[in-house]
């Protein structure tokens, strides 16, 4: 009967009530609201979203705590859920079920959900997709983890996305821009070239060293002068890191900048 109650309060300390006792009358009610979305037309719409998170995480524990198949697919689904804690309780839950991934989708969003970032590498192409869905996650951590995984996958489908999440003002860090660019020379596409050099002229030194690295791996003719122009930064890391991109794309544009270089050492 809690179960029903309106006060996200009550129905938290019922949830994890009937968790423990283990009762599967409890199942469908509690299905009822990890299936609930955050309309307006939620239950407990009215409460924050830190507090509908509890919501959304408790219920999660509780089924997996009872046990009942009928909770599975309902726990597959919010495996792809907005908050990250969520999806954790969701995969932790599926492993107290028992359930084992049956699609390589399923797989990658189970993996995601516990942050296994190395599994993710070996799942190849069916991994991109949910990688990318995450990269504007609202949790830093796995933003930049999705990003260095897919840069690690090397797929070229990543290449758009990633461009989109270096310009995005609402998840820019410098970790995050930092990661995104070396995601980005990895994969070696070379439609990250144009941005890979606006990041040359970023004001972090360690922005500015990642693009030059980058842009060599990619090895883009486009990049040479702006390569040469990175030559004169004040910061040595971005000299030498250019100096080798420019030895790697083998211009003879890149000649005399670089023996004046060494003239001035």
């Amino acid at each position: 009967e809690k179960l029903g109650d309106d006060d996200w309060n009550v129905y938290l300390s019922a949830a994890k009530a009937l968790g423990e006792i283990g009762d599967e009358r409890a199942v469908e009610p509690l299905i009822g609201v990890l299936s609930d979305d955050d309309s307006g037309a939620s239950r407990f719409a009215a409460c924050s979203q830190n507090n509908h998170r509890r919501v959304r995480y408790t219920t999660a524990e509780a089924l997996g705590k009872i046990g009942d198949a009928r909770a599975v697919e309902p726990l597959i689904g919010v495996l792809s859920d907005n908050e990250q804690e969520v999806r954790k309780c969701a995969a932790e839950a599926l492993d107290k079920i028992g359930w084992v991934p049956g699609t390589d989708g399923q797989r990658a969003a189970y993996l995601i959900a516990v942050e296994d970032w190395e599994s993710l590498v070996e799942c190849g192409g069916p991994a991109v997709e949910p990688l990318i869905g995450v990269l504007g996650d609202e949790d830093e951590d796995v933003r930049w983890y999705a990003a260095e995984t897919l840069g690690k996958i090397g797929n070229t489908r990543a290449v758009e996305p990633l461009i989109s999440a270096l310009g995005d003002d609402n998840t820019r860090t410098l970790k995050g821009c930092e990661t995104i660019i070396e995601a980005l020379g990895k994969i070696g596409d070379a439609r990250a070239v144009e941005p890979l050099i606006k990041a040359l002229g970023e004001d972090y030194n360690r922005l500015r060293t990642a693009a030059a690295k980058a842009l060599g791996e990619i090895g883009d003719a486009q990049a040479v002068q702006p390569l040469i122009n990175a030559l004169g930064d004040n910061e040595r890391w971005v000299c030498q890191h250019a100096a080798e991109a420019l030895g790697v794309i083998g211009d003879a544009r890149a000649v005399e900048p670089l023996i004046g270089v060494l003239s001035s050492r």
